[in-house]
Order: structure tokens, then sequence, then C-alpha cells
């Protein structure tokens, strides 16, 4: 919590006091490192394109949906097809043999590349070890060194890599839980002159107090000089992907070169009183428009 605080702090001090959260800034992540595979893809965005399979799965376990996307970010980075040294598969890193216990059809080792069915099974697993432990910490320790470490060590186990694990998992948590966090592109191919689409991801707490999280009920993308108000939809965020969510702006043929981005997200909700209430958020970047090939 220290940490997060720290963080929120620095970047507070960045953007002019906005209460925002970079998200390529999460602790134990270097600025502008990316999930494996997809270089041109901030980490956040690929994580948070996975929300219209997480939302839902977090509601059916009871579980915060910012923990499972924290787990998923160090997990997999948001990659589908990620697999371990030791065989851990996905997004959310299931053993074979641990996703055969969570319903997950045969071929498991195929079905695990399915995001919404690991998504599903990651969390249903991790909802059943928080009812196990009744402590965020111990149920990450489990996830990551199998309860039977945590049962024997009575708890955390003293292996580094898992006292490093439940460390950046619950620093993710207090980040994706008491910031909004907005995923912008770095680069985007297309062929100059011609409509480009922009894909942003979103997320965050609203509400009273910041009681709710999830999606915004609205994004704008300022890119080029012009306001385009973004549709959400599923489409793959980079070349191999599965869909996944993201609001989509397509703005007037960029030239190749540097352009500045700007996103602003709102919130709705009805408070207590019944009134309706709103949010807005805004996050500011720059993207390298590459020449793209032309059809």
């Amino acid at each position: 919590a220290a940490l997060a605080g720290t963080l929120g702090l620095a970047l507070l001090a960045v953007i002019g006091g906005l209460v925002l959260f970079l998200p390529w800034l999460l602790p134990g992540r270097e600025p502008g490192g990316a999930a494996p595979g997809f270089p041109d893809v901030p980490q956040v965005q690929l994580v948070q394109s996975w929300l219209p399979y997480v939302l839902p799965a977090a509601a059916q376990a009871q579980v915060d949906p910012a923990l499972v996307l924290a787990v998923m970010t160090r997990e997999s980075g948001g990659n589908p097809v990620a697999v371990s040294p030791a065989g851990a598969i996905g997004l959310m890193q299931l053993m074979p043999g641990t996703a055969r216990g969570l319903d997950v059809p045969d071929p498991v080792e195929l079905s695990l590349l399915d995001p919404p069915v690991n998504i599903g099974a990651g969390t249903r697993y991790l909802s059943g070890l928080l009812a196990r432990y009744h402590d965020v910490v111990l149920a990450l320790a489990a996830y990551n060194a199998g309860p039977g470490n945590v049962d024997r060590a009575g708890g955390v186990p003293g292996f580094a890599e898992t006292i490093a694990y439940v460390a950046n998992v619950t620093a993710d948590f207090a980040a994706y839980k008491n910031f909004n966090v907005i995923g912008l592109p770095r680069v985007i191919e297309a062929p100059a002159a011609e409509p480009t689409p922009v894909l942003v991801t979103a997320s965050g707490p609203y509400g009273e107090d910041d009681a709710l999280w999830g999606l915004p009920a609205r994004v704008t993308v300022i890119v080029g000089g012009r306001r385009v108000e973004a549709s959400y939809e599923l489409r793959p965020l980079a070349a191999g992907l599965p869909p996944g969510g993201a609001w989509v702006a397509v703005a007037a043929g960029l030239a190749p070169g540097r352009h500045r981005i700007e996103v602003e997200a709102e919130w709705r909700w009805t408070g207590p009183d019944g009134s309706e209430r709103s949010k807005v958020m805004t996050e500011h970047g720059e993207i390298k428009v590459l020449e793209g090939k032309r059809s």
C-alpha cells in the first residue's frame, strides 16, 4: 500500500494534479515495457482487452475484477498463448492438471488457449483460494506456489519467486483498484492518408467513494487534431491475437510520424438519491504512425 501511494504521488506531480494512473509504470515494471511477443502494444492494453471476459467471470465467481487483472498482468502480461517452462498455459497460466479440476474441457492444453475458458477457470481457481484462506496474500501465494506449500509453511512460503510475486500482484491490485487506467497505443501501422483505426483501453473505479469498478460509458479520442467518439468493439489488439475489447476511433488519415493523442473517458452511474452522476478522466501521450502496406 505504501508503494502504491508513493507511485500515485509521483504521478500526480507529473500530470499536474489529475488523479490518473499511467499503467505502464506499474510497480516492478520498466517504463514502456510490453508483453512478450507484442512489442508495439503496451502491456496494460493487452490485459485490459480481456475485460469482456474478466467482468462476467469475476461477477460469477465473486472476485474483484481488479484482482483478476493484477494476477493476469504478472502471470502472462495479457498474452493468451503464453506457456511457461513448467507447462502453465494461457492468460491465467494454469497447469493442465489444475485445469482439469476446474471443468476445463478436453483437450485441456488446447482449451486453455481460448481466452474466455482460461479466464473463467483461472478466476474460479482464484475464488476457491480466497474462500480457502480468507486472505488475499495467502491466496496469491497459493496461486503461485501451490496450496500445499502454503499449508506446510503456515503462511507465505519462503521462496524468493513467491515473495516477489505476492508483492508485485498486491501492488498491481492496489493500482488497478485505486486509479483509472487508460491504455494508449505506442505505434500504429497504417497506410498514409487513409482512415486509421486507433484502439485504446480504459477501466477503473467510479461511483460513490469509488465503490464501483468497470468500463467507462464513453471514450473520446483526439488524434491528428480531430475529436472522434470511440465505439466499444471486439477486435484483435495485435496480429496473432484473438479478439479482445477496445474502444475504436477511426481518425482521419494520419501521415507517418509522431502525433499527440488524447483520450477522455467518462464513467456514469446513479447516485443514492437517484440522480445521474458522472466522472471524467483524461490521458494524453504520443503515438508513432508507420507507413502501412496498402491492400
